[in-house]
């Protein structure tokens, strides 16, 4: 069982069966749970078991889309050696389309603490699950800005991959999948100008990278 993680100082301490933490943002709460399946962040309404989890091993289960835009992009590569990095992974789709999609090392950067162990877990069990792309996945816990910074001049990257959270359109009446409707009440909404100043700081790392 992975370790239990701090909650934030304005989380209830109602837990159920299962929970580690429960998070409050404003009117809305995230419950972090564990279940057989693995660790899943869910509404306090939602049963054990129907939350969301990450997307590694469900993606590295299957064959790779050759069409994806991703795996398009890697076979560009060739020429190019060096890993992969995903400076914003969240539940790790993308990461696993790039490690299926070639042979390369990939860096996927996760800076929340909660979401960091939901996808320690995903690839930790895509690796028991004797799946072959897992291998090639590797967690980096903490803000992208240190990895990108830390990669030596000798061994630059094949690429950056860069997928930010950004504010939900107020004007949308449809509501967004359920992966990032969980991810908005785990982190709360941030103003378009703070995480355009946060792309802007990984632009600039990654290309230095």
């Amino acid at each position: 069982m992975p370790p239990r993680p701090r909650q934030s100082k304005a989380s209830a301490v109602t837990l159920g069966p299962g929970d580690l933490g429960r998070w409050h943002r404003g009117d809305e709460a995230i419950v972090l749970g564990w279940t057989a399946d693995g660790l899943e962040l869910r509404t306090p309404r939602d049963r054990p078991g129907r939350g969301v989890r990450s997307a590694v091993g469900e993606i590295l289960s299957r064959p790779l889309d050759r069409a994806h835009p991703l795996a398009r992009i890697v076979r560009g590569l060739a020429d190019h050696p060096g890993p992969v990095i995903d400076a914003t992974a969240g539940f790790g789709a993308d990461a696993a389309v790039l490690a299926l999609a070639s042979d390369r090392e990939v860096l996927a950067c996760e800076s929340h603490p909660v979401m960091a162990a939901i996808l320690e877990d995903g690839i930790g069990r895509a690796r028991r699950a004797g799946l072959p792309a897992a291998d090639r996945l590797t967690l980096r816990s903490g803000e992208a800005l240190r990895t990108l910074a830390g990669i030596p001049a000798s061994a630059p990257p094949a690429m950056v991959v860069l997928d930010p959270m950004f504010p939900a359109r107020r004007r949308s009446s449809a509501l967004p999948p359920k992966p990032m409707q969980r991810l908005r009440a785990l982190l709360g909404e941030r103003s378009g100008d703070d995480v355009l100043a946060e792309v802007e700081a990984l632009l600039a790392a990654a290309d230095e990278a």
